[in-house]
């Protein structure tokens, strides 16, 4: 009950993070749908659902729970990562290898395969706000055949920072606006937070590949840009950071030399780069899906236009 009241406050206060995982759940293939479905909207019915059980049948939930237990806790395919003081690393390990020692070895037969992504289908998550969230998201890679450069990272970073910042909070009135490119998947998105525009955000969305075609930027534009992005990958790091951060590359599969060509592919952008961006974000532009939390005011006076399918999670509760 507490990891549902947590949820409905989320869909409320947090819809931006709502609507970017629905996104990554269409383009980022399983990782995204499996993301949506434990910690978005899917989990949040689920957890709905989930109440009602403990409720109406425990025995039988205990053992669902108990089947799900297994199936996520073992040996097999374990990965532990320790970050600790050279001096402190055989105490460590042997803790680690004890923990390891102690769990079942192997999971149970899985045989159901996981989805690959929800429907691409605009959609609208109505909750009680005067406020809205607006995303539009679609794949550079699919529906583009874009090949991702390092400086992807830059020219996204100047669109939030300029087209989206001015066109979205600024003239919009959003209390924020931003952009997000995933360099493994492909996937390209743009949200706003606490907006009171639905239609003419998306119209702002719409007109990304045009500025980013158009921006006259002088040498000082791109240095700026660049010098950001790069602030952004060699960031300062505490410990615990920089255990999480080891973590991902090895599970990505990040060496040093892949991670020295994208710096290098940065530090190289030039306007081309911005163009070639342009391109490929008008070419998926027809295959993009709007994803909002908002009233249901906002919501009727823009269905007409989108052709929302909408969610009323609250009530469901």
């Amino acid at each position: 009950l507490e990891a549902k009241a947590g949820a409905e406050e989320s869909l409320v206060t947090s819809g931006h993070s709502v609507v970017a995982a629905r996104l990554r759940a269409r383009f980022t293939g399983p990782s995204g749908w499996a993301s949506e479905r434990m910690a978005g909207l899917s989990g949040y019915f689920a957890l709905c659902e989930l109440a009602k059980q403990v409720e109406n049948d425990w025995p039988s939930t205990q053992a669902a729970l108990f089947a799900l237990q297994q199936s996520i806790i073992h040996a097999n395919d374990l990965v532990i990562t320790s970050t600790c003081d050279p001096s402190s690393q055989s105490e460590v390990h042997a803790a680690l290898r004890s923990f390891v020692d102690s769990l079942p070895a192997s999971p149970p037969s899985i045989t159901e395969a996981w989805g690959a992504r929800l429907p691409l289908e605009n959609e609208a998550i109505l909750v009680p706000t005067q406020v809205n969230y607006v995303g539009k998201g679609t794949n550079l890679f699919t529906e583009a055949g874009y090949d991702y450069n390092g400086s992807a990272a830059v020219v996204t970073g100047y669109l939030g920072k300029t087209h989206l910042w001015n066109a979205v909070r600024v003239s919009g009135g959003a209390y924020g606006a931003f952009c997000s490119f995933d360099p493994f998947t492909g996937a390209f998105a743009q949200y706003s937070y606490r907006d009171p525009n639905l239609s003419n955000t998306v119209k702002a969305y719409d007109g990304s590949a045009g500025f980013l075609r158009s921006v006259q930027l002088t040498e000082g534009d791109l240095h700026k840009a660049i010098v950001a992005t790069i602030g952004d990958v060699d960031s300062y790091q505490l410990p615990d950071a920089k255990g999480r951060t080891a973590t991902k590359r090895y599970l990505h599969g990040i060496t040093d030399e892949y991670r020295q060509a994208r710096r290098d592919e940065i530090l190289g952008t030039t306007v081309k780069d911005f163009r070639s961006l342009a391109d490929a974000i008008e070419a998926a532009q027809a295959k993009g899906v709007v994803s909002v939390v908002a009233g249901e005011q906002s919501v009727q006076e823009c269905q007409a236009e989108f052709g929302f399918k909408t969610y009323s999670p609250l009530s469901a509760s």
